[in-house]
């Protein structure tokens, strides 16, 4: 079987409400940042490749007045509590050593990306690797689905995508992928022994 697997959520923690409260103590900052930056279009925009790191944190100043020191400050950290999750990691060596092949889908902006290629070892357990602002295509568009199936000769029917969000889950569903939505190492296990 093919399994695809994200990274924020499923491999990597993501947790980026304690980040946004550590870097902006008071309410209305914490407020602005999440509206006008993490749930903002633009980030999306980022993601999928299509807006620079700088414009990004010049176009969030704008929005929030928040100094842009600050912002690169906050976003610069991103990439650093992507850590990961011992539960999955150790459910994807397993899946390894019987020869599954294991893939990567992941909307991530450049600059993470390669911080977390340079600072993890695991990346030899994939057999293929997409980032979203690699090839300018982000989930749950239909396009990065039949991306990663060309690009690795993958058969719908024998893949499935693991992903925490139901929205990325569905679209790939929607192309002929198996789909599961990611609560838990285990919950995902579960899940995965009932179609492999």
């Amino acid at each position: 079987m093919n399994i695809i697997f994200d990274l924020g959520g499923v491999l990597l923690k993501w947790e980026p409400m304690k980040t946004i409260t550590e870097f902006f103590p008071d309410k209305v900052s914490r407020e602005k940042v999440v509206k006008e930056f993490l749930k903002h279009k633009d980030w999306a925009e980022l993601d999928r490749g299509n807006l620079s790191y700088e414009k990004a944190i010049e176009r969030a100043n704008k929005r929030t007045d928040i100094p842009k020191a600050e912002i690169r400050k906050f976003l610069n950290e991103v990439p650093k509590i992507l850590t990961p999750i011992p539960e999955t990691l150790k459910l994807i060596k397993e899946l390894k050593k019987k020869n599954h092949k294991l893939y990567i889908l992941s909307n991530m902006f450049l600059e993470a990306a390669d911080y977390l290629e340079n600072k993890y070892p695991f990346w030899n357990l994939f057999d293929g690797i997409v980032f979203s602002a690699r090839i300018k295509l982000s989930k749950p568009s239909p396009e990065i689905y039949h991306y990663i199936l060309d690009k690795f000769n993958l058969i719908p029917e024998e893949t499935v995508f693991l992903d925490d969000l139901k929205d990325n889950v569905d679209a790939a569903v929607i192309e002929g992928i198996n789909g599961i939505q990611f609560t838990s190492a285990a919950q995902a296990k579960t899940e995965l022994e009932k179609l492999i």
